[in-house]
């Protein structure tokens, strides 16, 4: 199986990055920053190192793009410790330890730069509209992020609380005591692709609830198992919420082969926990009609989110068709061979 995550979204408080804790220079014996522009084969190049780093018997954890779920931000070859990620914006990622631990893998390189000056004033032009584009995504996200704190308002008051800490205390009382780690690797994100998800987690389990969600009160039930475990030290794989990261909608006890997800899926073998026994069916009564007018503003927000992230597709891929005109591949892939022969021969 191989296992897919994200390590930054597109948040209500703009983008979101978590490359520091997943790229930390400490976990490995060697990165790679790769630099160059959209369409210099970036994810390509990653995906190439993967397939050799395969062949030759090691596993790869895959880092996916948040704006675009089908493209690579990294990978990470768990047994010599070596990771290979896109150092560019927005995730800019500046080597700390030249030469030691890190160094700089310049696909821009292979660039005609002529061909690019002469597309220049189309380069700038869509480069803004691409800009505005995120600018006015992060607008609706915010909105979004800031109805479903509104939603919480009236919901909260319909949740038993106590009936809920003490079902989220007794599920993870077994859970033996860690270190306290924790490492973000999400599961969702939102994008180019529109919204997308691996089951990463469900995969990885050896017992898996889902957390049914019912009023958008799943997450108060993910908070409250988090404290347990965070109580216990539980060592965790944790998956923030792409929109509003202070959130989880899921979490892994490292060593102990569960997991837990909000998702209504219904996947084969899991476990339900579902959010209707914590709520008063007559206080809920009481709020349906201001719940379903806050959600269909929500939704309103997230559509328009999703549209915004629809023109900034064209825009990204007018710069990679630009720049992947302009890039001598023939090089580029024979340095890849030789890349990859270079990190593999002391494995």
């Amino acid at each position: 199986m191989a296992e897919k995550y994200f390590v930054a979204s597109n948040s209500g408080g703009g983008f979101c990055s978590y490359y520091e804790g997943a790229f930390d220079t400490r976990k490995f014996s060697r990165i790679y920053a790769i630099k160059g522009g959209s369409g210099t084969g970036k994810a390509t190049f990653m995906k190439d190192v993967a397939r050799e780093a395969e062949k030759r018997g090691y596993s790869v954890c895959y880092i996916y793009c948040s704006s675009d779920a089908q493209s690579l931000d990294g990978i990470i070859i768990n047994e010599p410790k070596i990771a290979v990620l896109d150092g560019t914006a927005p995730h800019i990622y500046e080597p700390k330890t030249v030469g030691a631990v890190d160094s700089i893998v310049n696909l821009g390189a292979f660039l005609d730069e002529n061909l690019l000056r002469e597309s220049r004033g189309v380069i700038e032009k869509v480069s803004l509209q691409k800009q505005r584009g995120f600018l006015a995504a992060y607008g609706y996200l915010r909105a979004y992020a800031s109805i479903c704190e509104s939603i919480d308002i009236l919901v909260k008051p319909a949740v038993n609380m106590e009936k809920l800490k003490k079902h989220a205390r007794r599920i993870v009382e077994n859970v033996q005591t860690g270190q306290g780690n924790e490492k973000n690797l999400l599961v969702r994100s939102i994008g180019m692709r529109g919204l997308s998800s691996f089951d990463t987690y469900y995969e990885r389990a050896r017992i898996y609830y889902e957390i049914h969600d019912l009023f958008d009160s799943a997450h108060i039930f993910m908070s409250e198992l988090y404290s347990a475990l965070k109580e216990r030290r539980a060592d965790m794989r944790i998956s923030n919420d792409p929109i509003m990261p202070r959130r989880l909608d899921a979490v892994e006890i490292e060593g102990e082969g569960l997991a837990f997800e909000i998702t209504n899926e219904g996947r084969e073998g899991s476990r339900a926990i579902n959010m209707r026994r914590f709520i008063d069916g007559s206080a809920v009564s009481l709020i349906k009609a201001d719940y379903r007018a806050a959600a269909r503003v929500r939704d309103s927000a997230l559509s328009l989110a999703l549209a915004e992230f629809e023109k900034i597709k064209k825009h990204h891929f007018i710069l990679e068709e630009i720049y992947g005109a302009a890039m001598d591949f023939s090089a580029k892939e024979e340095y890849t061979h030789h890349f990859c022969n270079k990190i593999f021969e002391n494995n």
